[in-house]
């Protein structure tokens, strides 16, 4: 990848050698259940952000994978003001959260997962 990673990558384990990976910075709110809101502004593709494999991903990411995280947010009772990572997967792909002890954001990443 030759654009920086995102400033939030420190949350994270991010393999090397990635082609792309989407970041962004959600608002979080946890009542009256968890949701995760993905603001446009906020969000980035990292790598080859036209090759097949992003827009793979970002199929993936609108179909499951940010609902996904979401259930699991739920099911594992993720606080906003917490600072552990929940992720989910699925077809191949990864997508990771941290609140950060942020009250409010969910720092994200999301990836194929490598061979």
């Amino acid at each position: 990848m030759a654009e920086p990673i995102p400033s939030h990558q420190y949350l994270f384990e991010i393999p090397p050698n990635l082609v792309v990976m989407w970041a962004a910075r959600a608002i979080y709110t946890i009542r009256p259940e968890p949701f995760i809101d993905i603001l446009p502004d906020r969000q980035y593709m990292y790598g080859q952000n036209q090759s097949q494999e992003a827009k793979d991903l970002c199929d993936w990411l609108n179909k499951a994978g940010i609902k996904g995280l979401q259930a699991m947010c739920k099911q594992l009772g993720v606080g906003p003001n917490e600072s552990r990572i929940v992720e989910y997967s699925g077809d191949g792909y990864i997508i990771r959260g941290n609140p950060n002890s942020s009250y409010g954001y969910l720092y994200l990443v999301a990836y194929r997962v490598p061979a």
